[in-house]
């Protein structure tokens, strides 16, 4: 399927730089003939302006650099993510694609329509950081109070708000309802700022942000330990956390229950905001594309251009990165039998 062109979706032309001899001493010369017969794109499943646009857009220029070539973003939005990840796992041998997204919603976006594009259709390229999410509202929003007991969140769809909102919900004792069909970040703080909603699940980076550009307050944090840029931050996991808060009175046996929804919730719900291709893609070309990204993820230019824009980086190359691909994968199908259940309690 032919990607949109630059005039079509992206915002700006196409991003890249010719390469310099230096930068391009870095990759063996087979390795950026793989990558340089074929455009490359990377695929991001937000409108522009957003956290992945803005990881997009720094590493475009490097990982051009490296290989000689143009590399476009792409900004694909729409079904939460589907439509983008359903592009990149069909692509074909003509075009090079990655998708910049959360593993844990490439698995379970997917998931959902296993009959055609499944989450062992990609291959993990590298990961660029990895957070916990919060839940974010305004000011007044106290989830200790245990009056407070229905609530209206945003999300991209109900089946990536399963986790971060669903399961934490059971957890917390709370009846939350999802309103679907925000795409990214922007658009779901927005959704809080007009009144739309009581809350939004986000990165804690994007949740920090909102703190001090939007008047919000970071209601949860999706942890059991204190969040370093926000320590005073509730966390809904750990002995003196919200689930223990709003569980007291409750029988053991209840409890437990809250907390065990509580741990599986904190461990699935983290942002792994990272890279993956088409698993068809072949073994020599997917080698090299992971020599090159995890060169331009180095790259001062882009440590440079994501501090600019206060976005965190700590990448892991593509062993770690496959390794958390893989376990979002198992994590996803321990609690995906009680996927359905979980949708239907966040419905409106």
């Amino acid at each position: 399927m032919r990607l949109p062109t630059a005039a079509e979706i992206i915002t700006g032309a196409g991003v890249g730089l010719l390469a310099t001899q230096a930068v391009a001493q870095d990759l063996s010369q087979a390795c950026i003939d793989q990558l340089s017969d074929a455009p490359m794109s990377i695929v991001v499943p937000n409108s522009a302006g957003g956290g992945y646009d803005t990881y997009a857009r720094a590493l475009a220029p490097p990982l051009a650099e490296a290989i000689g070539t143009h590399v476009r973003v792409v900004n694909m939005p729409g079904g939460g993510g589907l439509i983008a990840s359903t592009e990149v796992a069909r692509q074909g041998d003509d075009e090079i694609l990655m998708l910049l997204d959360n593993f844990i919603d490439i698995v379970t976006n997917t998931d959902a329509v296993s009959n055609d594009v499944t989450p062992d259709d990609f291959a993990a390229v590298a990961l660029v950081v990895s957070e916990p999410r919060a839940w974010i509202g305004p000011p007044d929003l106290d989830l200790s109070d245990p009056e407070l007991t229905t609530l209206i969140a945003s999300g991209g769809t109900l089946q990536s708000s399963i986790l971060d909102i669903g399961l934490v919900a059971r957890a917390l004792g709370l009846d939350v309802r999802v309103i679907a069909g925000y795409e990214g970040t922007s658009d779901n703080t927005a959704a809080v700022l007009r009144g739309e909603v009581d809350f939004t699940s986000q990165s804690m980076g994007s949740a920090l942000r909102n703190l001090s550009q939007n008047g919000l307050t970071v209601a949860a944090v999706l942890d059991d330990q204190p969040a370093g840029a926000a320590p005073e931050a509730p966390l809904v996991g750990g002995d003196a956390g919200l689930v223990m808060m709003r569980a007291a009175g409750l029988s053991e046996e209840e409890r437990q229950a809250r907390m065990d929804a509580a741990r599986a919730a904190i461990s699935l719900s983290s942002t792994q905001r990272g890279l993956v291709t088409s698993a068809a893609m072949s073994a020599d070309r997917l080698d090299c594309l992971r020599q090159a990204v995890w060169a331009a993820l180095q790259d001062p230019a882009f440590v440079e251009a994501t501090g600019a824009q206060g976005r965190e980086i700590d990448p892991l190359g593509w062993e770690d990165a496959e390794l958390m691909l893989s376990e979002a994968r198992d994590a996803w199908m321990a609690v995906a039998p009680e996927a359905e259940a979980l949708m239907d309690a966040i419905r409106p």
